[in-house]
Order: C-alpha cells, then structure tokens, then sequence
C-alpha cells in the first residue's frame, strides 16, 4: 500500500498505517516545520521530504507517484477555523492565512487521483466550512465523502473530539477504551519538577473567584510542601472548585490537549494523595503526554524543550482513532 502524507507533523498517521499495513511505503511526505521534521526523520528515515506544499508543481508531484498512490491523508491546519479562533475575532475560516491550505490539499489530490483519502481537522469548525469541505471533497470522488466525528475518549483517556473526511465509510463498531489514568501518569516522586509555583496557583485562584458560581478555592496545604493545594468551601454549595478547563485525575477523562496558548487545558490536577480534599497541581510531563495520544514513550524526546514537544505532541493525531480508521478501511476494501 502506497500512501503520500501532507500536513505530516511528527508522523501520527504513520504510526498507524504501518501498524495496520508494516509493508506500506511512502511515496512522500510534506512538513515544514524543523521540530516536527526531525522527529519525524529520526522514526521515519529515508522518506522524502518534499518541503512546502504550495511550491509544488504538478509536475514534481507526477514523478512522486508515478508508481502509484492508494491512499493521500494528513490533517491541514485548523488555525482559522476552530472555536479559539471565532473567540479572538478570527472568522476567516477556509480562507484565512493557515486553513486556506486545504485547497493546496484539494490541488494534489486533483493531480494525484489517489483511491482513498483520510483527512482530519477540528471539530469546533462552523457548520458552513464543515460543508465546504464535504462539498469540494465530492467534486473529487465518484463514491460519497463521509464526514465522520470521533473522540479520542472512545480510545483513552482524553477528550479530543475531531472530524474526519473519507471516502469510505467508517464502520461504527464497538470502541474499547483500553486506557486508564495509571496508563499515563509517571510516579508522584517523578512529577515534581512540574509542579505548578505558588505564585501559578494563586493566580488560577484569582481567576476562579472572579467566576460565578464558583465554590471551592485551592490554599497552600499547610502539612506539607508548598506544591501541595487543599480545596475550601465557600458558601454557594451548588457549584465546584473550578480553575479553568482543566484535567483531573477524579474525573474519568483529560481535557483537550493543545499545542499553544493551551492555558487550564494542559494543567493536570493530580489527586493522587492519601487525602481526598489534597492535590497537586502541575503540568504533564511529555512522555504523558505521549502516552494520551498513544505514541511510544519517548517519541518526541530528541533533544528538544519541552514546550517544543508539548506543540508538536497538541498538533497531532491520536494515533489509536487513526489507526481504527484504517483497520475500517482494511476490513472494507482491498488494498494491493
């Protein structure tokens, strides 16, 4: 099975198509990024970068194929059309700066003719770009193009709802989530380092005590060390602690975790103390983070920051929902 991978990132759609098909090759992949390059490189080797998709002629992408192409997939970029981007007034959608490449995607696949594509992209989009999308997908395909949303939480433990276009239909079959919080969370005597600061906590507890409804604020707990937070009543009992969207280890699933400005999304209450009103409150560690997308542990570890690899890691796939997608497509049709 012979694919080309746009939009490539760090290679989640990769890791699942050569779980599913270990002999499918790759005919091209285009990335501009350096971080998610390298990482790529490092897992991938010898696969051909063909750089950026807009300086693509038809020609170069004729020779890249000229073998053939079963299958084009890659998720272009979201920047314009998600729900942050309406809240910061951006509401450019499919022809914003960044989302407007989906139509260089549309490009190769009209030059390509591949016999499937699996394309992914955010599930707070408008109704209108969602159609669009369909639409000029189908102007494409003689078979329909099926818009199929699915949640990581099906799989694991975070919440990652994303919409996925295809040109067959994803079977909806029973979803096991085989992944629970002690899956991903590294011992408590490793996580320290990324402890949140007094002065972090107490700024988040500002924030909850401007909100409405809000009952319950986080203080220093005094019997141990200062990363150590109990959670207080206030009078109004109808309502909870509550920081910012936040991940918690009390609750059955993680928040969304996002590449940049992620905010309460990417903080963890950890609540693994001997008493039920104590938690920490601190970051993921990366290779957690790994673990909630369903990477091996130390996928992006190649020397870069952290907050490098919490970027790449957010603008990602879940690698499991991508390979559930191309086990459907496996079960469905015969690929050579």
């Amino acid at each position: 099975m012979k694919y080309l991978s746009l939009f490539t990132g760090i290679g989640g759609f990769e890791v699942a198509i050569h779980k599913v098909f270990p002999d499918a090759e790759c005919v091209g992949y285009s990335e501009v990024k350096p971080h998610a390059i390298k990482v790529y490189e490092h897992h991938f080797p010898g696969h051909k970068n063909l750089g950026d998709i807009t300086k693509l002629t038809e020609e170069q992408i004729k020779e890249v194929v000229k073998d053939g192409c079963d299958i084009i997939f890659g998720g272009f970029p979201c920047t314009n059309l998600s729900s942050m981007a309406s809240i910061q007034g951006d509401d450019t959608g499919l022809k914003g700066k960044k989302s407007s490449l989906f139509y260089e995607m549309i490009r190769v696949i009209r030059i390509v003719k591949p016999k499937y594509v699996i394309i992914e992209n955010n599930y707070s989009m408008k109704k209108s770009n969602r159609s669009m999308i369909t639409e000029t997908l189908q102007d494409l395909f003689e078979e329909p193009i099926h818009m199929t949303m699915i949640n990581a939480a099906d799989f694991g433990i975070q919440a990652r709802k994303r919409l996925y276009w295809t040109n067959f239909e994803i079977q909806d079959e029973i979803r096991v989530c085989e992944q629970e919080w002690e899956d991903v969370l590294e011992p408590i005597e490793e996580v320290e380092p990324y402890f949140l600061s007094n002065q972090m906590t107490l700024c988040l507890n500002k924030m909850v005590q401007c909100k409405k409804n809000t009952t319950r604020i986080a203080k220093q707990y005094e019997n141990e060390d200062a990363y150590c937070f109990e959670q207080v009543e206030t009078n109004n009992e109808k309502s909870r602690w509550e920081v910012t969207p936040k991940s918690d280890t009390g609750k059955d699933k993680a928040q969304t975790f996002v590449g940049s400005g992620g905010g309460g999304n990417n903080i963890l209450i950890d609540r693994r103390h001997y008493d039920e009103n104590v938690f920490y409150p601190r970051r993921f560690i990366p290779v957690e983070v790994e673990r909630m997308f369903h990477y091996p542990d130390g996928y992006t570890d190649m020397g870069l920051s952290r907050t490098s690899r919490y970027n790449l890691l957010g603008n990602s796939v879940v690698v499991k929902v991508i390979e559930y997608i191309v086990e459907t497509l496996n079960a469905t049709v015969s690929l050579s």
